[in-house]
């Protein structure tokens, strides 16, 4: 058995066959490599164990339609992958990735990756990464979504404000002056969102940069029908991106401007995750 040169494609192929419930001997046969040297891999990328070449039984956390599925189903379509056998869901904060891990029983594998910045810091980036072939399977079929969803993101499911939150958490920005958008590159999604929320009365506008495409919400009179339907049976939001709302859901007397302090629509709380006391879900 000669030396392997290990790409990414071969490492993906590796992936794949293991998270199929293919056998390690089996696998090591196809790569030419001895089964000791596929575990070695195993543990290197961080797969989950499994015993006499199956994995234990996971149950589907999305099946019941909840308040809090249709928040992680949000989060997942805007910054969540799907790979062949497994689900992804990533965020800048540890505490997004372990309230995941918690909704989908804990069994989750957490795992970390640094990734450098344009002024050269350096941050961590967390994924919660959910190993089943049956649940991945499901969930692209029910759902329509493929592995590269950027362009083709068109999900299955009846939109709400449950969904349009966690979209909203996973890749949208409150902006300084209370302004409300989120991005995406699939037209046909955006162009959904802007249909429903429009629904409302709410006047939303669509700006296209290169691929991509920003909804975008900036009337104040908007903003206050908005962001009440946003936060309505919200036990679960970014709470750093609430508070900047906090002129159009409450009555507190401070000038705007008091409250809505600069925001990076990237950046995240230290404790993004908030349970609204006395609220009620489905679950």
């Amino acid at each position: 058995m000669g030396k392997i040169n290990w790409t990414e494609e071969k490492l993906e192929k590796l992936k794949q066959m293991y998270l199929e419930g293919i056998p390690n001997k089996e696998i090591g046969e196809y790569f030419g490599i001895k089964a000791n040297t596929v575990c070695y891999w195993v543990d290197k990328l961080n797969l989950p164990k499994r015993g006499k070449g199956k994995f234990k039984k996971i149950d589907n956390p999305f099946l019941e339609q909840t308040h809090e599925r249709d928040y992680w189903l949000g989060y997942i379509f805007a910054d969540g992958h799907v790979h062949r056998g497994w689900l992804q869901l990533c965020s800048i904060n540890k505490e997004v990735v372990e309230e995941f891990n918690k909704f989908c029983n804990s069994n989750c594998t957490i795992t970390t990756e640094d990734y450098k910045v344009q002024n050269g810091d350096t941050h961590t980036i967390y994924k919660a990464n959910l190993y089943s072939v049956s649940i991945t399977e499901w969930f692209m079929k029910t759902f329509n979504i493929e592995s590269t969803k950027h362009h083709t993101l068109n999900p299955n499911i009846e939109i709400n404000w449950d969904i349009i939150r966690g979209y909203f958490d996973g890749d949208g920005s409150a902006h300084k002056k209370g302004g409300f958008t989120i991005n995406s590159s699939s037209k046909i999604w955006i162009d959904r969102l802007a249909n429903f929320i429009s629904t409302f009365n709410i006047k939303v506008k669509i700006n296209q940069y290169l691929e991509c495409y920003k909804l975008c919400v900036w009337s104040k009179d908007d903003l206050k029908k908005l962001i009440p339907l946003l936060y309505s049976n919200a036990n679960f939001y970014l709470d750093y991106k609430r508070k900047r709302f906090e002129p159009f859901i409450s009555n507190d007397n401070r000038k705007q401007d008091e409250l809505l302090e600069p925001c990076d629509g990237n950046q995240q709380p230290s404790q993004p995750l908030t349970k609204l006391e006395g609220s009620e879900t489905n679950s």
